[in-house]
């Protein structure tokens, strides 16, 4: 078996030692990060774990979703990486170690681990939404027994008491739902039947609840 002469190298979406593993982006994004980033990397065995040859940030707005993320670490990359790749064809590459001490790890995600939980707070509903929005599945609640999948939200400042799912306004700005600790958030569009429409016109009813 051959071994690349300049050995292999990797593309992590986190800031590595921290959010090693699967869905990495996603996690950092559900845990409200304010800074993610990624990494390039010599890959070894174990996960994640390799010498760093170097990484990008990117300050995170919380109105920012996944696929704007992706974008724009993905351009971070491209104009850093000619100049290090350079390094390593002239065999003229330094790395950075990890420390491992702070290392933490993602789980695997699945279809359903996309499931909204009304219960949470509002920040943590709309990270949640904006961490797998287009182009990933997004994530989702059901409607009358139908998926519902929520493709982009707003926070709502104000106090609303209210059964967490339970849809307390209709606009054409959008459709206010309760959330845990007296909180709401604002859903603008969703895909529902097979297609990317306004809330509103997915949601009809005050007396809607979301599960």
């Amino acid at each position: 078996m051959s071994v690349p002469r300049l050995g292999s190298w990797g593309i992590h979406n986190s800031l590595l030692p921290r959010y090693r593993g699967g869905s990495p982006l996603v996690w950092a994004i559900i845990n409200g990060e304010k800074i993610v980033g990624s990494t390039v990397f010599r890959l070894t065995k174990g996960t994640d774990d390799g010498p760093v040859l170097f990484q990008v940030q990117l300050p995170l707005d919380e109105r920012v979703g996944i696929g704007e993320a992706l974008t724009h670490l993905n351009n971070l990359i491209v104009e850093e990486l000619p100049n290090k790749w350079s390094l390593i064809l002239d065999g003229h590459v330094v790395t950075q170690s990890q420390n491992h001490e702070n290392a933490t790890y993602c789980g695997q995600r699945i279809e359903d681990d996309g499931r909204i939980d009304w219960t949470r707070n509002s920040r943590e509903v709309h990270n949640f939404i904006r961490a797998q929005t287009h182009p990933y599945p997004c994530a989702f609640s059901t409607l009358n027994g139908q998926k519902i999948r929520i493709r982009s939200a707003v926070l709502v400042g104000d106090v609303y008491l209210s059964t967490p799912g339970q849809v307390l306004k209709r606009s054409s700005q959008g459709v206010i739902v309760g959330c845990g600790e007296a909180t709401a958030i604002s859903i603008q569009e969703v895909e529902f039947e097979g297609k990317v429409i306004p809330a509103a016109r997915a949601i009809k009813s005050n007396s809607d609840r979301l599960r």
